[in-house]
C-alpha cells in the first residue's frame, strides 16, 4: 500500500483518537477483554509484533515490536514508557524478513483499509513475517455499521472474512466471535472463547 500524505493524516487523527478514547476509558470491559484474549494468544512468544499499533497495545500485550503508518503511535508508546522497537509500516509490507516473529497481531486495522486487495494482502504479509497471527475487526452482525467509527471503510461478519481470505490459507485459519469482535487467527493454540 502506497502510504499517501492524505492518508497517513488520517490515520494519524485515527491514532490520536483511538489513544484519548483508550486512556479515557480507562479498565472499560469492552477494552480490558479484548487486550486479555490478545495477551493470552502472546502468551510464551519472544517476539511479538503489534501492526497497526496505535498508541496503547504494544504495552497492553507486551509487544516487543510495533509498526504503524504514522510515526505520532511510536510517539505515544514512548511517552508511555514502552521500551520495543517502533518502525513506520503499512500493514501489507511489513520491514520484518519472513519468519522472525513468534507472534503478530493486527488489532483494529482491516476495517480502515482503503481496499479488499490491501485486507487480503495484510493477511498474506502477516503469514510470511509470523508463526502465529491473530486479527480482529469488530463484527457488524453485532456492532452495527451506522454506529461504529467513521474511519471504518469496510463493515466485517464472519462469511465477508472468509470470501476475502486467500483460498490457501484459509484451511489453516480460524475465525470466531466474541463480544463484539470477530478474531482470525493462524496459531497452534486454543483461545479463550
Amino acid at each position: 500500500m502506497k502510504l499517501t500524505k492524505a492518508y497517513t493524516l488520517e490515520q494519524e487523527d485515527t491514532i490520536k483518537r483511538n489513544y484519548a478514547t483508550h486512556i479515557s476509558w480507562g479498565n472499560n470491559p469492552f477494552i480490558h477483554d479484548r487486550y486479555m484474549i490478545l495477551k493470552e494468544f502472546c502468551a510464551g512468544a519472544k517476539t511479538i509484533l503489534s501492526v497497526g499499533s496505535g498508541g496503547v497495545e504494544p504495552s497492553a500485550i507486551h509487544a516487543t515490536h510495533a509498526c504503524d503508518v504514522h510515526a505520532v503511535a511510536g510517539q505515544l508508546l514512548k511517552s508511555n514508557g514502552w521500551k520495543g522497537q517502533f518502525f513506520i509500516s503499512s500493514c501489507d509490507n511489513i520491514k520484518l524478513p519472513g519468519g522472525s516473529i513468534d507472534a503478530a497481531v493486527c488489532s483494529e486495522v482491516i476495517e480502515h483499509l482503503p481496499s479488499l486487495d490491501i485486507v487480503k494482502n495484510t493477511f498474506l504479509e502477516l503469514n510470511r513475517v509470523a508463526k502465529r497471527w491473530m486479527v480482529t475487526t469488530p463484527n457488524s452482525d453485532v456492532a452495527k455499521p451506522e454506529n461504529q467509527d467513521k474511519s471504518h471503510i469496510h463493515f466485517w461478519n464472519e462469511q465477508k472474512i472468509k470470501d476475502i481470505l486467500p483460498a490457501d490459507l484459509f484451511p489453516k485459519l480460524k475465525i470466531y466471535t466474541k463480544g463484539v469482535f470477530i478474531y482470525i487467527t493462524k496459531n497452534e493454540r486454543r483461545i479463550s472463547a
